[in-house]
């Protein structure tokens, strides 16, 4: 919740890492800032006008395996932005993606318009990626990763983090239950009961789906689309009705 990206405030960002942080993890975080810098790392100092003096300044912080997508237009906002970052910040296995263009970071008053770049001069990120993490549905607020995406299995693992980048970690969306159907059937008799398969989705969040049968003549689906959760019906028809 420490967001300052609230119109009427200076559009820090969606979350601002300034003061007594010592020893810090922050891990497996998704961020999505549209008006603000994507994360904002800043140490005050008494000399420079900071009313926190040198308690302000955040320790051994370590950033590893978070999404942070900019889609703002704002010249004045990053991804990623630090204000005298300590020279003790680690920063690793994140995605730093910005979907319009300008420049990717700002740190410590010198912009880098890619992660190559920004690597070079302070040898941060050496496994980071600046890519489309490639989400569900941002816009409607579903931001698991898709089946495509580049994030998943990238990650540090240990301590807790998952291999995956961001809050919400790669999941079928989709799942059936049975995975089979078996149908027995006499030429001229009577068609197979319908067999009924549930649709859910893994995510816990409405989803829409569609089914085909191949063209086979015997074999007929109840819907040729639905949204999860719901039923899909299959059904068999025997040769002499075909």
């Amino acid at each position: 919740r420490n967001n300052q990206a609230r119109q009427g405030s200076d559009w820090e960002g969606e979350l601002r890492l300034g003061g007594n942080l010592d020893d810090t993890w922050i891990h497996n975080n998704t961020f999505h800032a549209e008006h603000a810098n994507g994360v904002f790392v800043f140490s005050g100092r008494v000399a420079d006008g900071s009313a926190q003096g040198e308690d302000a300044v955040p320790n051994r912080l370590r950033l590893a395996n978070n999404i942070v997508i900019h889609t703002g237009r704002l010249r004045r906002t990053w991804p990623l932005r630090a204000v005298r970052a300590p020279a003790d910040l680690g920063s690793e296995c994140n995605d730093w993606y910005r979907s319009e263009p300008g420049p990717l970071v700002e740190w410590n008053g010198a912009e880098f318009s890619s992660l190559e770049g920004f690597r070079a001069r302070t040898g941060l990120e050496r496994r980071g990626l600046s890519v489309d993490p490639r989400l569900v549905s941002p816009e409607n607020g579903n931001f698991w990763l898709r089946a495509v995406s580049p994030v998943i299995g990238w990650g540090l693992s240990g301590s807790g983090m998952a291999p995956d980048l961001g809050a919400f970690p790669y999941r079928p969306l989709l799942e059936l239950q049975p995975l089979e159907l078996r149908f027995a059937a006499v030429a001229g008799g009577r068609d197979p009961v319908t067999q009924w398969i549930a649709v859910k989705s893994a995510a816990g969040i409405p989803l829409g789906w569609g089914a085909r049968a191949q063209g086979e003549r015997w074999l007929q689906l109840s819907a040729a689309a639905g949204e999860a959760p719901g039923r899909l019906g299959v059904v068999v028809r025997t040769p002499d009705q075909t």
